[in-house]
């Protein structure tokens, strides 16, 4: 029962995020999903047993436990590529503004020895 609660609660927050536009459907949307998924699914105990002995591990709960550690390295790699990416373009408009304005200081000063 809790587990489907969570499920319930994971649902409505990951749906409020992309109804907001805080969240964008794109490489990040497939691991948040997983993640509401596997609340789901951990809440069977067919599943947990079932996935223990595919894996061969004899703690059938510690599963969940590897699979989500799985589940946020994943995100946390595809949101490390997001930062990495943000911050290039951040230091790539820098540098044209800095280009711009020493035009336009170079500029101003042409117009002043011609003054």
């Amino acid at each position: 029962m809790t587990g489907i609660i969570v499920f319930i609660v994971f649902s409505v927050a990951l749906l409020f995020l992309i109804r907001q536009r805080l969240l964008n459907i794109d490489l990040s949307f497939p691991w948040f999903m997983s993640l509401v998924i596997l609340t789901y699914l951990s809440s069977s105990d067919n599943f947990i047993i079932y996935t223990a002995d595919l894996f061969g591990i004899k703690y059938p709960p510690i599963v969940i436990i590897l699979i989500t550690l799985f589940i946020f390295l994943g995100l946390i790699t595809i949101l490390s590529i997001y930062i990495s990416e943000l911050r290039r373009r951040q230091v790539r408009i820098v540098r044209k503004l800095v280009v711009n304005e020493l035009l336009q200081e170079q500029c101003i000063r042409k117009i002043n020895k011609i003054n």
